[in-house]
């Protein structure tokens, strides 16, 4: 039986509310895809070594030590790569600001002084207090919210990598 233009558009409005509930429900879970991706690697990977451990100690210590093992096979080289990182992010942010108080980036200071000049004249706007401003808002709010999601999502070893990050790279 043909069916009508209305019922017609009724399958086709149908259809696709379920492709965007699809599409909606997709970008829910899409932040734990990766995660739950690496979580089946690894499964796959330790379960045989921690069904022997089982066989041996049981099912509580193999438990124990298996997640013992995973933490210092992943965590413990993550945190040394990271702490790591943030040394050499402190070491080449000071190394930008001597070189840049040594004046071997004359030619973007130039620039900065041309694009002073003209502005100032054009406007009355002061770049120099202007530039000093939004590096203090920017220390400001970098840090607070640095500082809060450090505090709520990430292990301590992070905030405090942060912090001291930030007043080398934000200097108030």
């Amino acid at each position: 039986m043909a069916k009508n233009a209305g019922e017609r558009f009724g399958d086709v409005l149908f259809y696709g509310m379920i492709l965007l509930l699809v599409y909606l429900v997709y970008r829910i879970f899409e932040p734990f895809l990766m995660p739950l991706g690496w979580a089946a690697v690894f499964a796959v990977i330790f379960y045989s070594l921690n069904k022997r451990l089982e066989q041996r100690w049981g099912r509580n210590l193999s438990a124990a030590l298996s997640t013992a093992g995973v933490t210092l096979i992943l965590i413990v080289p993550a945190l040394l790569l990271m702490t790591l990182f943030v040394r050499e992010g402190i070491d080449a942010t000071r190394d930008l600001q001597a070189s840049m108080a040594a004046g071997e980036y004359g030619g973007f200071n130039r620039a900065w002084g041309w694009i002073a000049a003209h502005v100032a004249a054009q406007t009355d706007i002061n770049l120099p207090g202007l530039g000093a401003t939004g590096r203090q808002q920017a220390w400001r709010i970098s840090s607070l919210r640095i500082g809060r999601s450090a505090s709520k999502y990430r292990p301590i070893s992070v905030r405090i990598g942060c912090d001291a990050l930030c007043p080398v790279l934000l200097p108030p």
